[in-house]
Parts: C-alpha cells; sequence; structure tokens
C-alpha cells in the first residue's frame, strides 16, 4: 500500500529541491513536481527520523493531504512529523513558496568507449550518512580503507591508478601500479586521515589503462560526529 501510494501521489515526479525549516532543521521536508491523478500539482514529502513540529510559513496552500498509506489526513500542512512520510497535495507552483534548496543536477553525459577497468570502495552500513551523501569515519585517525579494482574484459590490462584529496587530508598511498588478468580482482590497501573541521569532502581514484581507457572513482568522507 505504500508502494502504491508512492505510485499515485508522485507519478512523474522531478524532484524541485528541500526545504529546511530554521526552527527544526533535522525535519525531511522535498518538494516534487509530479502528476497525481493525472493533473500537475507541487507535491510535498514530509517526515522527521524523530517526532517533531513543524511551523508552516503563512500561506502555504494546501489542497489535500496523504498519510504513507494514500490516507486522507484532515490537515491544511502538517504540524507534528514523525518517520512515516505525509504527503501534502499543493497547486502547481505553490512550492516556489517555500525558499527551497535546489536538488542535486545530474552531470553531462561524456563521450568515448566503456573502460573495462571498475573501481570500487566497500563501506560497512553503519558508515553510511545519507543526509550528507556521504560515509563516515573518525577524524584525525587513520581509517583502513577497502578499495578494489576489477577487470571486466578477457585480455590483461596494466596501469597506474592515482588519488586525490583535500589538501588537508592525508591518504597512503598516493597511486599505485596495477596489473590486472582477465576478469580478475586486486586489492588497493590504502589509509586515510580526515580532518575534524569542514564538511563532506571528496576522495578521486583515476585509473590510466593505456588502450584499456580511463576509469574513476570518487566518493565522499565525512567526520563522525560533525
Amino acid at each position: 500500500m505504500a508502494l502504491a501510494a508512492i505510485g499515485h501521489l508522485l507519478a512523474g515526479a522531478v524532484p524541485l529541491g528541500r526545504w529546511i525549516p530554521e526552527q527544526n532543521p533535522e525535519a525531511r521536508i522535498y518538494a516534487f513536481r509530479a502528476l497525481p491523478d493525472g493533473v500537475e500539482h507541487d507535491v510535498l514529502v514530509a517526515w522527521a527520523n524523530k517526532p517533531m513540529s513543524i511551523s508552516w510559513p503563512q500561506g502555504i496552500p494546501s489542497e489535500a493531504v496523504y498519510d504513507y498509506l494514500g490516507r486522507s489526513v484532515v490537515s491544511s500542512g502538517p504540524a507534528d512529523l514523525t518517520p512515516s512520510a505525509v504527503f501534502m497535495i499543493m497547486p502547481k507552483g505553490g512550492a516556489t513558496r517555500l525558499t527551497l534548496q535546489p536538488p542535486m543536477s545530474v552531470s553531462a553525459g561524456r563521450p568515448g568507449g566503456v573502460c573495462p577497468v571498475v573501481l570500487q570502495l566497500q563501506m560497512p552500513a553503519s558508515a553510511t550518512n545519507l543526509d550528507k551523501q556521504a560515509h563516515d569515519i573518525p577524524p584525525g585517525t587513520p581509517t583502513d580503507l577497502a578499495l578494489f579494482a576489477y577487470n571486466f574484459s578477457e585480455a590483461k590490462v596494466s596501469g597506474t591508478i592515482r588519488v586525490r584529496t583535500p589538501a588537508n587530508w592525508e591518504i597512503t598511498p598516493a597511486s599505485w601500479p596495477v596489473v590486472l588478468d582477465p576478469m580478475a580482482r586486486k586489492a588497493l590497501p590504502a589509509r586515510i586521515v580526515i580532518s575534524s573541521t569542514g564538511a563532506a569532502d571528496w576522495v578521486r581514484l583515476k585509473g590510466d589503462f593505456g588502450p584499456a581507457g580511463q576509469s574513476v572513482l570518487a566518493f565522499r568522507l565525512a567526520a563522525k560526529g560533525n
């Protein structure tokens, strides 16, 4: 029933952004342009990891509110949020009355062929921080990273993989010479120390395998507890 509610209320959804209430920045309130019942509307999806109250700005238009199972809720705007999401249907353009953080943009397509070498980071699920779109690790402490290179081709490949981090982070080694047999996997031992200050930031790996092409891996790390 919850999946059916999402399919109905967010049919054809395009993200518009996120609204962060000043008094409760931990609230999860996302705006979409969607087609519930085949008619264009703005739809807010709102929840919170722990119960909290929300004060909506004056004049926010609301046509209907539904709970996570698609049941109608008598409300002009959910004042109390819980881990169970609610959907607020607004007229098209109604979400513009909220100050929305823009959604992440999609990278433009790049020309060229596909490199058979794939780079991978493995991290425990407990390190995942969806709010920051990053993995949390202890700041100022050496942390081992589980990095791997795969060769998904029938030919041996060789090359060099180099890593780039923010200036105030330290990673060893900074590069790996790699030889991969057909359909082989190779571990890339690495140890990193990140700063306790600043926002989540990127670690970028780039492998150059000559005629086989170039492979890229990028991921974000954040200081745990910040």
